[in-house]
C-alpha cells in the first residue's frame, strides 16, 4: 500500500497573504489605477501588479475597450512580463517525493501523473512490486529510476491515456546511465558518428545525435540549439571544434509527442582521444503562454470585428452559410512573438474554438483549416447550428504569445567510437 506520495509541482498559488478573491479585487483597483490623473499612480500600479506575481494574469481583463492608450500599452507590458515569469517558471522540474517501499509500479505512476499532470501510466494492472523512496528528486531522475528497477520505459507518443510505460528491451542500457537532466528536460545522446568524406583530404567529422525530452505536463511549439553556446572538450582537456553544419534552426515539435532530436557535428578529433569529456550548450525552446479567451456575440450581425489581448488579435470576419453548415473565418495575428508562427510548426494543437447556444449548450466545429499569410494564421471553422445563428455566440481560446526560453545542458564522457 503507497502510504505517502507528495509531489512539489510547477504550480501557480496566489501571492502569500491574498486569496483567490482578494487578489483579483487589488487587480482590478490596480488595473483603475493605471489611468490615474498622476504618472507616479500609473508606474505604481504597474509595478504593484507585476509584484503580484502570475497569480495575476488569471484577473488582468480580457477587454481593453475602456482603457487609454497609455494604460492598454502598460497593460500589454504587465501581461507579457507576467508570461514570461510564468512561462520561466513552468520549465523548473516538479519534485517527487515518496515515503514508502510497498507500491506497485501502476499506483506510483497513477500517483505522480494526478499530482504534476505529467500522464505516464502502466496499462492492464498495477505491475510489480517497486521501492520507490525519493526525496524532493526532479522528476525525471525519479522515473528513470523507477523504470530501471522496473525494467521499463517509455514510449514517447501520446495515446487517449498518456504516455504508456512498456519493457525495455535487454539490449538497452538502464535509463538513469544514459541520460543528463536541466530544469525540466531529459537530455540523451543516442548515437556518435564519426564520418570521413572521401571526396576531400581530411575532411573528418563526428556527429552527435542527442534526444531531448520534456516533461509531458509541458506543450513546446519547437526547439533548436543556440550553436554559439556550444563548446565540447576531448579527455585531454582539449577543445574539440564545432562544425559550422550544426544548425541552429527550430525543429517542431510533433503532436502528442514528448521528445525530438537534434544533431550536434563536431570537428572530429585525433584519434588518440578516446572519448569527449564534456560536450555542453543551450537549448531554444518555443512555448505557448496559456489561452486566453476571445468571445463574439451577435454573429447574425455579419459584421467584422477585431480584439486583442496582450500579444495576439483576432478578426472575426464574419459567418457565412454553406450549404447546411455555417463558416467562420478568423485572423490570428502575433505583436512581438518568438519566431512561432512558421507554417510547418503544429498549431492544431495549441488553440480552440467553438459555439456557446441556448442552454449554455456548447458545439465543437465538424471541419476546421489552416493556413499561414504572411505575419497572420488563417483559421476556417464549420459548424451545424440547430438553433438560429443569433442565439449562438463564438468562443476561441488561442495563447496570448509565443516566448523563446532557454536551456541549459551538459553531456560528460561520451565514449568514440
Amino acid at each position: 500500500m503507497l502510504r505517502l506520495i507528495l509531489i512539489i509541482a510547477c504550480l501557480f498559488v496566489p501571492t502569500v497573504g491574498h486569496s483567490a478573491d482578494d487578489l483579483a479585487a487589488s487587480v482590478r483597483g490596480l488595473i483603475t489605477q493605471l489611468d490615474a490623473n498622476s504618472l507616479a499612480e500609473r508606474k505604481a500600479a504597474e509595478k504593484a501588479i507585476i509584484e503580484l506575481g502570475p497569480a495575476a494574469l488569471a484577473h488582468l481583463p480580457s477587454s481593453r475597450r475602456r482603457l487609454s492608450a497609455e494604460a492598454r500599452d502598460r497593460l500589454a507590458r504587465i501581461r507579457k512580463t507576467l508570461e514570461q515569469q510564468q512561462a520561466t517558471k513552468s520549465i523548473e522540474p516538479s519534485r517527487v517525493s515518496i515515503q514508502d517501499d510497498d507500491a506497485t509500479l501502476g499506483e506510483v505512476l497513477a500517483a505522480i501523473a494526478k499530482s504534476t499532470g505529467n500522464r505516464v501510466y502502466l496499462p492492464r494492472g498495477e505491475g510489480a512490486n517497486v521501492v520507490a523512496t525519493f526525496d524532493k528528486k526532479p522528476y525525471w531522475v525519479a522515473m528513470d529510476q523507477l523504470l530501471d528497477k522496473a525494467d521499463m520505459t517509455i514510449y514517447p507518443f501520446a495515446d487517449k491515456n498518456g504516455y504508456r510505460v512498456e519493457a525495455r528491451a535487454d539490449s538497452l542500457r538502464p535509463r538513469s546511465q544514459r541520460a543528463a537532466y536541466s530544469s525540466a528536460f531529459r537530455f540523451e545522446p543516442t548515437t556518435l558518428e564519426l564520418r570521413s568524406d572521401l571526396r576531400q583530404t581530411g575532411a573528418r567529422s563526428l556527429r552527435v545525435k542527442l534526444q531531448i525530452a520534456w516533461e509531458p505536463r509541458l506543450a513546446p511549439i519547437a526547439i533548436g540549439l543556440k550553436t554559439e553556446s556550444l563548446k565540447a572538450t576531448d579527455d585531454a582537456g582539449n577543445k574539440i571544434a564545432i562544425d559550422p553544419s550544426t544548425s541552429a534552426s527550430t525543429v517542431a515539435v510533433r503532436a502528442a509527442s514528448m521528445q525530438s532530436e537534434l544533431d550536434i557535428v563536431l570537428a572530429a578529433p585525433s584519434r588518440s582521444v578516446r572519448k569527449i569529456s564534456r560536450l555542453s550548450g543551450n537549448l531554444s525552446v518555443l512555448m505557448p503562454t496559456d489561452r486566453v479567451r476571445f468571445e463574439f456575440d451577435a454573429l447574425d450581425s455579419g459584421r467584422a470585428r477585431r480584439e486583442r489581448v496582450g500579444s495576439v488579435s483576432v478578426t472575426l470576419d464574419g459567418f457565412r452559410k454553406v450549404d447546411d453548415q455555417w463558416r467562420i473565418d478568423l485572423g490570428v495575428n502575433f505583436k512581438d512573438a518568438a519566431s512561432g508562427l512558421e507554417s510547418h510548426l503544429d498549431w492544431e494543437s495549441k488553440d480552440r474554438a467553438y459555439v456557446v447556444g441556448p442552454d449554455d449548450r456548447k458545439l465543437t466545429p465538424t471541419r476546421r483549416e489552416f493556413q499561414k499569410e504572411g505575419d497572420q494564421v488563417r483559421r476556417r471553422y464549420w459548424f451545424t447550428l440547430p438553433d438560429k445563428l443569433a442565439d449562438y455566440r463564438l468562443v476561441y481560446e488561442v495563447p496570448s504569445d509565443i516566448l523563446e526560453l532557454t536551456v541549459p545542458f551538459e553531456l560528460k564522457d561520451l565514449p568514440l567510437p
